[in-house]
């Protein structure tokens, strides 16, 4: 149970680091029109869920690793 804690914290702060990042890159880069919307929402599915879930399994190893 605590595993499953831990993993689901750090996934939800990677997650929200990853936002983060996305949110800035595209405020700041990418005119807002109907297909950036779109494509923001393939890159925020596709793209940011599975990155987030992939660092936090690196994450967890290393740290596994040097513990």
């Amino acid at each position: 149970m605590k595993k499953n804690f831990i993993y689901f914290v750090v996934n939800i702060v990677v997650f929200i680091l990853y936002f983060q990042i996305l949110k800035v890159i595209w405020d700041n880069y990418i005119p807002w029109t109907i297909l950036t919307d779109v494509i923001g929402v393939f890159v925020f599915i596709f793209v940011n869920i599975p990155l987030s879930v992939i660092t936090t399994e690196f994450i967890l190893k290393k740290v596994k690793k040097n513990l």
